[in-house]
């Protein structure tokens, strides 16, 4: 499932929102399950308190959102991480611990997604996005394509037109030319 989400992660981001929109996780019930099976709630609380149940103990903890990182630092008695933006919708909540390539941290959402179905929802999420594939440009911008866009390339910041220049129509029109004027400077030159 892990190299399924990592590829699909880049296609969610069109669709994904911002942790400046606090209301989305604070005040929910968020569900990391750790790979021992043990069930880590999260609940972030204003101001700022975090609330840490693995498998029932809880922790007490503080949360802070910073901006110009896009990321989370959660301090808890325990240790301090700083979690960047990945996704976060109503139902999901994925970061990445910063400066690592680990495995995303997904947050599930317990009244959202009650069964803590990921695949399932996250499936449903690619569905509802339609076609939309990442076009990778020379200058390292990407264009995302998508089959909805009728003849448009929507990119981050930009939106164009696809229609492509016809170099072939150009490249005749542009040798006729110059044969005319060849034939024209031919014409003079035999004139005089």
């Amino acid at each position: 499932m892990l190299v399924w989400l990592k590829n699909l992660l880049p296609r969610l981001e069109a669709i994904s929102k911002s942790l400046d929109q606090q209301e989305l996780f604070i005040d929910q019930p968020w569900i990391f399950t750790d790979e021992s099976g043990n069930r880590h709630q999260y609940i972030f609380m204003r101001p700022n308190e975090l609330v840490l149940s693995v498998n029932g103990s809880v922790i007490l903890g503080t949360w802070k959102y910073i901006s110009a990182a896009r990321s989370l630092l959660i301090d808890t008695t325990v240790e301090k991480l700083l979690l960047n933006h990945a996704f976060i919708d109503e139902g999901v909540l994925i970061l990445k611990k910063d400066g690592t390539t680990d495995i995303p941290f997904i947050l599930v959402n317990e009244r959202v997604i009650p069964d803590l179905n990921l695949e399932d929802y996250l499936k449903r999420k690619e569905r509802s996005i339609g076609a939309v594939k990442g076009v990778s440009l020379e200058s390292g911008e990407t264009i995302h394509v998508s089959s909805k866009d009728q003849g448009e390339l929507k990119g981050d910041s930009k939106t164009q037109k696809s229609e492509p220049e016809d170099h072939d129509t150009t490249f005749i029109v542009v040798f006729f030319i110059i044969v005319l004027a060849l034939g024209i400077i031919a014409k003079i030159m035999a004139d005089s």
